[in-house]
Formats: C-alpha cells, structure tokens, sequence
C-alpha cells in the first residue's frame, strides 16, 4: 500500500469510451441519470465546473466497479481454489481463523462499496437539481432587481404627476409603495432561496473533499445526503492487509496468485489516486465565490 504514494510509477489510465466530458459543448448522458446535454446554466461558470463534478462522479463509478470486478472473479476463485495441499504445515487453525475473517470481511465490502455508489450516484443527481434551482434563483434574483430598478427610475410617474388631482395622486403612491414592497419581498425570497441552495452544495462538496483525501489511501468515508442514516467508513487498505495475512499461510503457487490479485486492488487505488490529483477540487469549491450582488 505504500505504493500508493509513489506518483511517479502510475500506469495510464485506460480511456472509458463514451464516459468523461472534456467540453461544455458536449455531454454525454451522465449514470445518475440526468444529462448535462438536458441541463441549461445561464452561467458559464456553473456549467463548467458541474461538468468537473460529472467527470469525477463519472470515474469514481468506474473505479467502485472496477474494484468490486476484481474482488468478484479474481478473489472468489482464489479462495475456491485454496485446498489443505496449499496451507503450510502448522498454520491450519491460524489459516482457518484468517479465513473466516476474511470471508466475512470481503462480504461486507462488496455490499458496502455497492451500496456506497449507489447512494452517491443518487446524492449527485440530487446536487445537479440543486444547482439548476440555484442557477433559477439566480435569473429570478436578477430579473427581481431590474423591476425594482425600473420602479425606482419612475418613481416620479407615481408619486409627481401634476395632471393627477390630489386623491388619484394618493392612489397612485400607494401602487408605487405596493409594488415596490412586493419586489423587495420576492427580492429576499430569492436572495434566501440563493443562499440555501449554495449551503446544501457546499455541505456537499465539504463530503466530496473528505472523500478524495482519504480514497486514495484505501479508505472511504462519507455520509449521504438522501440515505442520511448510512455512514460509510470502508478501507480496502484492511481488507488487503487482511488478505495478505491468508495468503502468506498458502504455497508458494497461492501466495503468486494472491499477490496479484493484491496488486490489482491496488493498482485500481492508483489509478484512482492520479485521477484526484488530476481532478482539481479547489476549482469546484470556486463556485463558492459566486455570489449574488
């Protein structure tokens, strides 16, 4: 796992077709079920930096599934090829305790790295409807201001107009008042519904951060935002360590095959690990300075 860290010695990652994003001016359907294609942001920058987000949510996919292909055909038949004739002498009841553990631990982390995609898929289908209600706000915010402006500019056709008597003056001060406090009330409106949109993506995004430190180390941590009850904390690093443990009991031939499927589930943390270098999470967070004025 120390390998983890030698960025110098990753392999290139192999070209998912018809997957990542590499222009605002394509998109393809994205896995969450929404696409980018469908989805209009009046700001570019929004845009852009939802399309970012795709691309990462897009290879974290991958990646989950890449991992959970490898435990499924290379680890099963490991473990159903093992035979007694494999074992060293002396470690039967060692063996036999390591290889329950690690059954019952390979077991819990299939069903959680599925789970976990699962639920982070829905959470970023989620996020893109946030942004685009976001992203309305916005228009509606600044649609609000040039009314109020346009009031303001004639203010004097309401409240100045010396061919109205008095008592229609009167009337016409009050439209004037009426409409400029009802602008300034959906004004706020927006405003708030601006400010609560951009907490919601910022809350996720502090778990998308989270995630990245740590993924590539071999570990995942992360609460949903839908399945808010579920809290993740999955290390595939222990699972491998777990691993190893078994197969340094077997012989020489098993202790081959263990290694490689060991050095699979690590090359994948790998190529995860230079995708997030790659994949710049202060860029995103930058929408936290797009702000109303």
């Amino acid at each position: 796992m120390s390998q983890l860290n030698n960025r110098n010695s990753y392999p290139t990652i192999p070209a998912l077709v018809g997957d990542r994003v590499d222009s605002p001016e394509h998109s393809p359907s994205n896995y969450a079920g929404l696409s980018l294609d469908t989805i209009h942001f009046s700001d570019k920058r929004i845009r852009n930096k939802m399309i970012e987000l795709n691309n990462f949510m897009i290879t974290l996919s991958n990646y989950i599934d890449e991992v959970c292909h490898v435990l499924q055909n290379k680890y099963e038949k490991y473990i159903k090829d093992i035979k007694l004739e494999n074992i060293s002498t002396g470690f039967y009841k060692e063996f036999y305790k390591e290889y329950n553990t690690v059954i019952t631990t390979y077991k819990k982390l299939i069903s959680d790295l599925k789970s976990f995609s699962s639920d982070i898929r829905r959470d970023f289908t989620k996020v893109l409807e946030w942004m685009m209600n976001l992203d309305l706000s916005e228009q509606k915010y600044i649609k609000i201001t040039k009314e109020c402006d346009e009031l303001e500019r004639n203010r004097h056709v309401y409240q100045d107009n010396d061919f109205e008597v008095n008592s229609d003056r009167a009337k016409s001060r009050q439209l004037y008042w009426k409409k400029y406090f009802n602008l300034k009330s959906q004004k706020n409106m927006a405003a708030q519904q601006y400010k609560n949109q951009f907490a919601d993506f910022n809350q996720f995004m502090v778990k998308i951060s989270i995630l990245i430190s740590h993924i590539t180390e071999g570990r995942i941590f992360y609460t949903p935002i839908i399945n808010s009850q579920k809290d993740y904390t999955i290390s595939l690093k222990d699972f491998v360590d777990e691993f190893g443990k078994l197969v340094s009991m077997t012989d020489a031939s098993m202790k081959k095959k263990g290694e490689v499927i060991a050095k699979l589930i690590n090359e994948s943390m790998k190529n995860l690990d230079k995708t997030t270098e790659a994949f710049d999470v202060s860029a995103i967070m930058e929408l936290k300075q797009i702000r109303l004025n």
